[in-house]
């Protein structure tokens, strides 16, 4: 598996935003991110107009994922335009 690499991220959550500004549609992608110094599997949601709306953490890991990820320890819920 490939080393985290948040420069990486940072340019793929941009390019999703942006594309979803332009195209005025919601997205959610799925991603991973660090939260302190815990890496989590997590899906990033983005408003139609580019902005982050949050992120919902997995917090139910699969046994292959529980040496490298830490589960989430809540669910959001996220109301994407009208």
């Amino acid at each position: 598996m490939p080393l985290h690499d948040p420069a990486f991220l940072e340019r793929a959550w941009a390019t999703a935003a942006a594309a979803a500004r332009s195209a005025q549609v919601a997205v959610v992608l799925g991603t991973e991110r660090r939260v302190s110094q815990e890496l989590r599997i997590t899906a990033m949601v983005v408003q139609p107009d580019g902005t982050i709306a949050g992120w919902q953490d997995k917090v139910q890991l699969d046994p292959s994922e529980d040496g490298t990820f830490s589960p989430g320890t809540e669910r959001q819920l996220f109301r994407v335009a009208p």
